[in-house]
């Protein structure tokens, strides 16, 4: 689950102080956090698809539905017939085996 913050959010209510936020990003990035470029990682994606395809088909159209990426518009069912690496995600995810002991 995730949920909506702003760069003014994230400082107000996570960080509280100018010096929370430079330990906790500040050191490590100056941009913005929040950016509408941002694309998933696929393999969590994959993982993410796997989990919903678990609990059946009304919830994998549910989460390719009612989720977006970055940009507010584009549903993840949009972005995945788009992207051709992930089109057969249902395919791989038949055949996929998690590593022993997992």
């Amino acid at each position: 689950m995730c949920s909506g913050y702003s760069d003014a959010d994230y400082r107000l209510n996570k960080c509280i102080t100018p010096g929370e936020y430079q330990r906790r990003v500040g050191q490590y990035y100056q941009g913005p956090l929040w950016r509408e470029d941002i694309l998933p990682f696929p393999r969590y994606l994959f993982f993410c698809l796997q989990s919903a395809a678990s609990q059946g088909q009304e919830v994998v159209d549910n989460f390719l539905d009612t989720s977006f990426l970055a940009d507010g518009v584009t549903t993840l069912r949009a972005y995945i017939a788009a992207t051709p690496e992930l089109v057969g995600w249902q395919e791989a995810s038949a055949s996929y085996r998690y590593p022993s002991g997992k």
